[in-house]
């Protein structure tokens, strides 16, 4: 998935791609088609979020194809928007039209994505960690995007403890901050 959307990103000239952010994320629409064509038999699909950050104006333009709800938190702390999922994940169906999405990212504003084996992730007893525990640690004051991947990374090593991992643990943080 990862190197169809690379390959489907890079089929307009650089200042085409520069002007729009639109043609980077029709490569979501172009790699769903793909895979649904040639790989139904399969039953392969993926979930997720691609987004494209104009770092001087704060425009993320975004699809969220079956992803996890994406946070932004605004310099305050406080969760300000919540990118959601705006289309089934890639590969599902053929000729599904991803609509692009916008928020915008003021200065200070934190962007974090995860995947489901952060809430999903499982203590020794076999308990969850759960989106109430996610949102608590996103609440609380962070300094920086590396810190708060940290506390959480570090709050989930705590909670499995010596359990199995049974799913991927993955996150992504971004501050917009002054140039």
């Amino acid at each position: 998935f990862r190197s169809l959307i690379r390959l489907f990103s890079q089929t307009k000239s650089q200042a085409e791609i520069q002007n729009s952010h639109d043609h980077a994320l029709q490569a979501v629409e172009l790699t769903n088609h793909y895979i649904a064509e040639h790989h139904a038999m399969l039953t392969m699909f993926a979930t997720m979020f691609v987004g494209a950050l104009n770092i001087k104006t704060g425009l993320v333009s975004y699809i969220n194809a079956g992803h996890e709800t994406v946070f932004v938190i605004n310099s305050q702390g406080k969760i300000s928007q919540n990118l959601k999922r705006t289309a089934p994940a890639v590969g599902m169906m053929p000729n599904v039209s991803f609509k692009i999405q916008q928020a915008h990212l003021e200065y200070g504003d934190t962007l974090f994505s995860y995947t489901d084996g952060v809430p999903e992730a499982k203590a020794p007893n076999g308990e969850f960690f759960q989106m109430n525990k996610l949102m608590s640690i996103l609440e609380e004051p962070f300094i920086s995007a590396t810190a708060l991947l940290e506390k959480i990374s570090n709050r989930l090593t705590t909670y499995i403890g010596e359990a199995q991992q049974f799913d991927d643990i993955t996150m992504i943080a971004l501050t917009r901050r002054l140039e």
